[in-house]
């Protein structure tokens, strides 16, 4: 379990919608939560994916089986297509 004193080195940083995000270069054993709306970001640095559509869970799960051109159309009303990239989905809007 990561302690009070773990130090964290920050890796690349990504600006996307006016915000920035630090991805780190250690793995912490503590859980965090973080609202990403760029899909294939959240696909590359997530274990695990929550989409929400009017405040409702519509999936939950690792990128590959949440990420589907069916899910985010449902969600987002958009068609996609989705390929892999290693065992991690990539989205083509």
């Amino acid at each position: 379990m990561a302690g009070a004193h773990d130090t964290f080195i920050l890796g690349p940083i990504f600006a996307h919608g006016g915000r920035v995000i630090y991805v780190t270069e250690k793995r912490v054993l503590c859980p965090s939560y973080i609202a990403v709306h760029g899909l294939n970001l959240a696909s590359n640095y997530s274990d695990r994916i929550i989409t929400m559509k009017n405040g409702n869970i519509v999936a939950v799960g690792d990128p590959a089986s949440v990420l589907t051109a069916e899910n985010i159309e449902s969600v987002y009303k958009v068609e996609a297509a989705v390929r892999a990239q290693s065992d991690i989905p990539f989205i083509i809007p």
